[in-house]
Protein backbone atom coordinates (compact mmCIF):
# COMPACT_ATOMS: atom_id res chain seq x y z
CA UNK A 1 0.00 0.00 0.00
CA UNK A 2 1.14 3.55 -0.83
CA UNK A 3 -0.18 6.31 1.08
CA UNK A 4 -1.87 8.44 -1.50
CA UNK A 5 -0.90 12.42 -1.77
CA UNK A 6 -4.77 13.32 -0.57
CA UNK A 7 -4.10 11.39 2.67
CA UNK A 8 -2.71 12.58 6.07
CA UNK A 9 -1.00 9.66 8.19
CA UNK A 10 -1.00 9.97 12.21
CA UNK A 11 0.16 7.40 14.68
CA UNK A 12 -1.47 6.18 18.07
CA UNK A 13 0.23 3.01 20.30
CA UNK A 14 2.65 2.81 17.20
CA UNK A 15 -0.50 2.04 14.68
CA UNK A 16 -1.26 3.80 11.67
CA UNK A 17 -4.49 5.58 10.82
CA UNK A 18 -4.94 7.80 7.97
CA UNK A 19 -6.71 10.93 7.73
CA UNK A 20 -8.79 11.84 4.01
CA UNK A 21 -9.44 15.25 2.99
CA UNK A 22 -12.26 16.72 5.34
CA UNK A 23 -12.48 19.09 8.25
CA UNK A 24 -8.92 21.25 8.04
CA UNK A 25 -6.96 21.55 11.30
CA UNK A 26 -8.09 24.68 13.60
CA UNK A 27 -5.28 26.63 14.34
CA UNK A 28 -6.91 28.52 17.43
CA UNK A 29 -7.08 25.10 18.98
CA UNK A 30 -3.01 24.52 18.99
CA UNK A 31 -0.06 25.99 20.11
CA UNK A 32 3.30 24.75 19.34
CA UNK A 33 6.83 25.17 21.84
CA UNK A 34 9.86 23.57 22.20
CA UNK A 35 10.12 20.27 24.80
CA UNK A 36 11.86 18.61 27.01
CA UNK A 37 13.71 15.63 25.83
CA UNK A 38 12.21 13.18 27.82
CA UNK A 39 8.79 14.41 27.02
CA UNK A 40 9.79 14.17 23.13
CA UNK A 41 11.39 10.28 23.95
CA UNK A 42 8.02 8.75 25.52
CA UNK A 43 5.78 10.24 23.00
CA UNK A 44 7.39 8.65 20.02
CA UNK A 45 8.63 5.43 21.87
CA UNK A 46 4.63 5.54 22.73
CA UNK A 47 3.28 5.95 19.13
CA UNK A 48 5.85 5.93 16.41
CA UNK A 49 5.83 2.78 14.47
CA UNK A 50 9.72 2.07 14.77
CA UNK A 51 9.75 2.77 18.66
CA UNK A 52 12.74 4.10 19.18
CA UNK A 53 14.29 8.15 19.55
CA UNK A 54 17.38 9.40 17.45
CA UNK A 55 19.91 11.40 18.88
CA UNK A 56 18.16 14.53 18.98
CA UNK A 57 19.30 18.22 18.47
CA UNK A 58 15.96 19.56 19.06
CA UNK A 59 11.93 18.47 20.24
CA UNK A 60 9.28 20.95 19.32
CA UNK A 61 5.47 19.65 20.30
CA UNK A 62 2.18 20.11 18.98
CA UNK A 63 -0.21 20.84 22.22
CA UNK A 64 -4.07 21.09 21.72
CA UNK A 65 -6.07 23.14 24.32
CA UNK A 66 -9.53 20.97 24.48
CA UNK A 67 -12.25 23.28 26.01
CA UNK A 68 -11.56 24.04 29.90
CA UNK A 69 -8.74 21.14 30.04
CA UNK A 70 -5.17 21.98 30.33
CA UNK A 71 -3.24 20.99 27.23
CA UNK A 72 -2.53 17.80 26.06
CA UNK A 73 1.18 16.96 23.62
CA UNK A 74 -0.65 15.57 20.43
CA UNK A 75 2.81 15.55 18.11
CA UNK A 76 6.41 15.78 18.63
CA UNK A 77 8.75 17.40 15.42
CA UNK A 78 12.30 15.78 16.26
CA UNK A 79 15.22 17.45 14.38
CA UNK A 80 18.10 14.97 14.84
CA UNK A 81 21.53 13.97 14.22
CA UNK A 82 21.65 11.16 10.48
CA UNK A 83 23.78 8.49 11.14
CA UNK A 84 25.72 9.06 8.21
CA UNK A 85 25.25 13.17 8.49
CA UNK A 86 28.76 13.90 7.96
CA UNK A 87 28.58 12.75 4.35
CA UNK A 88 25.01 13.11 3.88
CA UNK A 89 24.48 16.86 4.42
CA UNK A 90 27.33 18.37 2.31
CA UNK A 91 26.32 15.52 -0.20
CA UNK A 92 22.98 16.46 -0.31
CA UNK A 93 22.33 20.23 0.49
CA UNK A 94 26.10 21.37 0.20
CA UNK A 95 25.85 22.35 3.38
CA UNK A 96 28.26 21.26 6.63
CA UNK A 97 27.30 18.79 8.94
CA UNK A 98 27.22 22.15 11.60
CA UNK A 99 24.83 24.01 9.41
CA UNK A 100 22.48 20.70 9.19
CA UNK A 101 19.54 19.00 10.95
CA UNK A 102 17.50 15.97 10.49
CA UNK A 103 13.86 15.75 10.76
CA UNK A 104 14.43 12.53 12.53
CA UNK A 105 10.60 12.27 13.74
CA UNK A 106 7.00 14.08 12.92
CA UNK A 107 4.61 12.30 14.97
CA UNK A 108 1.17 13.37 15.00
CA UNK A 109 -1.99 11.56 17.15
CA UNK A 110 -5.20 11.20 15.06
CA UNK A 111 -7.02 14.16 16.70
CA UNK A 112 -4.94 16.42 14.71
CA UNK A 113 -6.82 17.08 11.83
CA UNK A 114 -6.14 17.09 8.26
CA UNK A 115 -3.76 19.14 6.91
CA UNK A 116 -1.84 19.40 10.32
CA UNK A 117 1.09 17.99 9.38
CA UNK A 118 2.52 21.41 7.31
CA UNK A 119 0.89 23.39 9.35
CA UNK A 120 2.88 22.10 12.26
CA UNK A 121 5.95 21.63 10.26
CA UNK A 122 5.96 25.01 9.41
CA UNK A 123 6.18 26.24 13.03
CA UNK A 124 8.40 23.72 13.92
CA UNK A 125 10.60 25.29 11.97
CA UNK A 126 10.49 28.47 13.50
CA UNK A 127 10.97 27.26 16.41
CA UNK A 128 14.33 25.26 15.28
CA UNK A 129 15.75 29.06 13.42
CA UNK A 130 14.99 30.41 16.35
CA UNK A 131 16.60 28.03 18.79
CA UNK A 132 19.84 27.33 16.71
CA UNK A 133 19.86 30.23 14.38
CA UNK A 134 23.52 28.48 13.23
CA UNK A 135 21.31 25.68 11.30
CA UNK A 136 20.96 26.39 7.35
CA UNK A 137 19.39 22.95 6.36
CA UNK A 138 17.25 20.30 7.34
CA UNK A 139 17.11 16.52 5.63
CA UNK A 140 14.21 14.75 5.51
CA UNK A 141 13.53 11.18 4.17
CA UNK A 142 10.71 9.33 3.24
CA UNK A 143 10.28 5.83 3.13
CA UNK A 144 8.35 4.13 0.35
CA UNK A 145 8.43 0.68 1.43
CA UNK A 146 5.31 -0.46 3.30
CA UNK A 147 6.57 -2.39 6.59
CA UNK A 148 4.39 -5.91 7.17
CA UNK A 149 5.00 -8.36 10.36
CA UNK A 150 5.39 -11.78 10.38
CA UNK A 151 2.05 -12.55 10.05
CA UNK A 152 1.25 -10.13 7.13
CA UNK A 153 -0.34 -6.52 9.65
CA UNK A 154 0.85 -3.76 8.16
CA UNK A 155 2.57 -1.32 10.34
CA UNK A 156 3.51 1.09 7.73
CA UNK A 157 2.49 2.25 4.35
CA UNK A 158 5.01 3.01 1.52
CA UNK A 159 5.29 7.07 1.85
CA UNK A 160 6.50 9.67 -0.57
CA UNK A 161 7.05 12.88 1.03
CA UNK A 162 3.25 14.09 0.84
CA UNK A 163 4.14 16.50 3.69
CA UNK A 164 7.48 17.16 2.57
CA UNK A 165 6.24 18.52 -1.17
CA UNK A 166 3.14 20.92 0.67
CA UNK A 167 5.68 22.20 2.78
CA UNK A 168 8.09 23.90 -0.08
CA UNK A 169 10.80 20.79 0.12
CA UNK A 170 12.82 20.15 -2.73
CA UNK A 171 13.26 16.66 -3.85
CA UNK A 172 16.91 15.81 -4.00
CA UNK A 173 16.81 12.59 -5.09
CA UNK A 174 17.24 8.68 -3.72
CA UNK A 175 19.47 7.51 -0.87
CA UNK A 176 21.62 4.42 -1.89
CA UNK A 177 20.02 1.09 -1.82
CA UNK A 178 20.40 -1.55 0.82
CA UNK A 179 19.33 -4.74 2.37
CA UNK A 180 17.29 -4.29 5.20
CA UNK A 181 16.84 -6.95 8.38
CA UNK A 182 13.11 -6.84 10.25
CA UNK A 183 12.09 -7.97 12.98
CA UNK A 184 8.77 -9.85 12.70
CA UNK A 185 6.85 -7.19 14.13
CA UNK A 186 7.89 -5.18 11.29
CA UNK A 187 10.57 -2.73 12.85
CA UNK A 188 14.14 -2.85 11.19
CA UNK A 189 17.50 -3.47 13.43
CA UNK A 190 20.31 -1.47 11.46
CA UNK A 191 23.58 -3.22 10.92
CA UNK A 192 25.70 -0.53 12.79
CA UNK A 193 24.34 -2.19 16.14
CA UNK A 194 25.77 -5.10 15.26
CA UNK A 195 28.95 -3.45 14.69
CA UNK A 196 29.05 -1.78 18.26
CA UNK A 197 27.56 -4.28 20.27
CA UNK A 198 30.69 -6.92 19.02
CA UNK A 199 33.41 -4.29 19.00
CA UNK A 200 32.11 -2.39 22.13
CA UNK A 201 31.59 0.64 20.56
CA UNK A 202 30.02 3.68 22.27
CA UNK A 203 26.35 2.89 22.69
CA UNK A 204 26.91 -0.95 22.80
CA UNK A 205 24.56 -1.77 25.82
CA UNK A 206 21.90 0.31 23.99
CA UNK A 207 22.96 -2.01 20.77
CA UNK A 208 22.79 -4.78 22.84
CA UNK A 209 19.25 -4.50 24.02
CA UNK A 210 18.31 -3.68 20.42
CA UNK A 211 19.64 -7.22 19.77
CA UNK A 212 18.26 -8.91 22.42
CA UNK A 213 14.21 -7.74 21.39
CA UNK A 214 15.65 -8.83 17.58
CA UNK A 215 16.63 -12.35 19.28
CA UNK A 216 13.91 -12.62 21.26
CA UNK A 217 12.66 -15.51 19.13
CA UNK A 218 15.87 -17.43 19.05
CA UNK A 219 17.00 -17.02 22.99
CA UNK A 220 20.13 -15.33 24.86
CA UNK A 221 23.72 -16.55 24.39
CA UNK A 222 23.85 -20.11 25.24
CA UNK A 223 26.81 -21.36 27.11
CA UNK A 224 29.64 -22.06 25.15
CA UNK A 225 28.71 -19.55 22.68
CA UNK A 226 30.32 -16.24 21.49
CA UNK A 227 28.74 -13.25 21.07
CA UNK A 228 29.90 -13.90 17.55
CA UNK A 229 27.82 -16.83 17.35
CA UNK A 230 24.90 -15.69 19.06
CA UNK A 231 24.72 -12.55 16.22
CA UNK A 232 24.56 -15.12 13.81
CA UNK A 233 22.40 -17.09 15.21
CA UNK A 234 20.06 -13.77 15.70
CA UNK A 235 20.76 -12.18 12.38
CA UNK A 236 19.70 -15.91 10.53
CA UNK A 237 16.38 -15.43 11.93
CA UNK A 238 15.62 -11.95 10.77
CA UNK A 239 13.51 -11.43 7.15
CA UNK A 240 15.90 -9.70 4.63
CA UNK A 241 13.98 -7.19 2.21
CA UNK A 242 15.74 -5.58 -0.97
CA UNK A 243 15.33 -1.97 -0.03
CA UNK A 244 15.80 0.83 -3.20
CA UNK A 245 16.78 3.36 -1.22
CA UNK A 246 14.58 6.23 0.79
CA UNK A 247 13.84 9.70 -1.17
CA UNK A 248 15.32 12.43 -0.50
CA UNK A 249 14.04 15.81 0.73
CA UNK A 250 15.74 18.96 2.31
CA UNK A 251 14.43 22.40 3.39
CA UNK A 252 16.58 25.54 3.11
CA UNK A 253 15.99 27.70 6.68
CA UNK A 254 16.88 31.06 5.35
CA UNK A 255 16.31 33.07 2.04
CA UNK A 256 19.92 31.90 0.58
CA UNK A 257 19.80 28.30 1.78
CA UNK A 258 16.34 27.86 0.44
CA UNK A 259 17.44 29.26 -3.00
CA UNK A 260 20.77 27.36 -3.22
CA UNK A 261 18.90 23.95 -2.27
CA UNK A 262 15.88 25.01 -4.47
CA UNK A 263 18.17 24.82 -7.38
CA UNK A 264 19.48 21.57 -6.84
CA UNK A 265 16.05 20.26 -6.54
CA UNK A 266 14.25 17.55 -9.39
CA UNK A 267 10.78 16.62 -10.59
CA UNK A 268 8.40 15.51 -7.06
CA UNK A 269 8.08 11.78 -7.36
CA UNK A 270 4.65 10.55 -8.30
CA UNK A 271 2.98 8.01 -6.63
CA UNK A 272 2.38 5.24 -9.22
CA UNK A 273 6.23 5.46 -9.47
CA UNK A 274 5.83 3.53 -6.05
CA UNK A 275 2.94 0.79 -6.99
CA UNK A 276 4.52 -2.45 -6.63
Amino acid sequence: MQLSLDLDLRWKNRHQVIHGPGDRIDPSEFGVDVIRERDAKAFICEHHYAGSYPAAHLAVGLFRKPGVDSSALVGVAVFSEGIQSGQAMPRWTGFGREEGTELGRLVLLPEVKWNGESWFLKRAFNALRQEKPHVRACLSYSDPVERRTATGEMVKPGHFGTVYQASNAAFLGMASPRTLEMLPDGRVIQPYNFFKYLRRKQGWQAAEAKIESAGAAVGIVRAGETDRDWVDRVRAALRPIRHPGNLVYAFGLDGEASKSIKAKGQAFPKQRDWVR
